[in-house]
């Protein structure tokens, strides 16, 4: 059992979010990014004599969870309630190693960290306080199983099946999904290949979630023989198809007001319910006022005979959806916008 404490600091700019910043998203303040406490038992899959198990823990607290959070395991504090502090078990499996079958045989199983990528969650493994963009929008963490087998010293492959990216099988927007991987390392140790299939399924966003397809490459060189100088180079391509115009509520703030479509959500540690919405009518109560400025949230919902649409904007011909009112008011004014919102949180 072992652990780890981490918060950090920013200079901004903003006053409101960092984002499309991923992490460091508040602005000059100090902030807990994340507090984790990991209880795990590793296999020997150094001997050849016998099966062997293990298993890992990482419960983590700490804002660092919108990043690592997958719909369906404890996902309400985020797409229901935007808080910005959350638990979330980033890390739950199992592991069964299994000697004979070619020169070993791990197979793991439960939520795990997707196998690809140079950079990762978790601080230690980490060598920046921040990320990249691309890092941001591909896969955290699966559910699932998998299993890793070393065929010799310089080849290995990984082949599972999961519930997709960053959520859980028991969740509505869950597919079944293939993983398909493998790694190829030099001679001399100096240079390894390491990609494939991270995710491959119908590639449709269903249910309120991006159903990510991604397939990577990384090659790493190194310089000395200590290891103390390398290299990684990773290329990746991620799609999907029939996604939600305007962005999901981990990257979008009130500015998609101006874009006119994409799911309502407020900054970071302001509450929200509803989801899927469109901008029906807004209404400039005095000139002068601009969205960035200060401003609080007041809704109230009635009922109309209104036919809204769906996500590819065509009318779904349902009638009698909630239609939400939201004031944006500051010291200059007030702004006043109808929603039309298919579906509530």
């Amino acid at each position: 059992m072992y652990g780890w404490v981490n918060a950090g600091f920013d200079f901004s700019t903003s006053n409101k979010s960092n984002i499309p910043e991923s992490y460091a998203i508040v602005p000059n303040k100090l902030e807990l990014d994340q507090a984790v406490v990991r209880i795990e038992r590793l296999p020997d899959t150094v001997q050849r004599d016998h099966v062997d198990w293990g298993f890992r823990l990482t419960p983590m607290y700490g804002i660092d969870y919108r990043w690592t959070t997958a719909q369906g395991w404890f996902s309400g504090q985020l797409l229901n309630h935007n808080r910005l502090y959350g638990f979330d078990p980033v890390e739950a499996y199992g592991l069964v190693y299994i000697p004979k079958v070619a020169q070993g045989m791990v197979i793991k199983f439960g939520r795990y960290i997707s196998p690809p990528d140079i950079e990762a969650q978790l601080a230690p493994d980490n060598y920046l306080y921040t990320h990249s963009l691309m890092f941001t929008f591909d896969c955290y963490t699966q559910t699932g199983i998998n299993a890793a087998i070393k065929l010799n010293d310089q080849w290995s492959i990984l082949f599972g099946i999961h519930a997709g990216d960053d959520i859980a099988p028991w969740n509505g927007a869950a597919h079944p999904t293939a993983m398909a991987m493998a790694r190829w390392v030099s001679k001399s140790n100096n240079d390894s290949l390491w990609g494939g299939i991270d995710s491959l399924n119908g590639g449709k966003f269903k249910d309120g979630h991006d159903n990510l397809q991604q397939f990577n490459l990384t090659w790493t060189h190194r310089f000395n023989e200590a290891g103390t100088l390398l290299t990684s180079t990773e290329a990746y391509y991620i799609f999907q198809t029939h996604a939600l115009v305007g962005g999901d509520c981990e990257q979008r703030s009130a500015s998609f007001l101006v874009s006119r479509r994409g799911p309502w959500c407020a900054n970071p540690g302001e509450r929200t319910r509803v989801r899927h919405c469109q901008l029906h009518r807004m209404e400039v109560l005095q000139e002068g006022l601009s969205l960035g400025s200060p401003y609080r949230l007041h809704r109230r919902f009635q009922r109309r005979a209104v036919r809204v649409r769906d996500h590819n904007g065509k009318l779904d011909g349902r009638s009698d959806p909630p239609v939400q009112r939201v004031s944006l008011r500051s010291a200059r004014g007030e702004i006043r916008i109808l929603l039309q919102c298919a579906a509530l949180g």
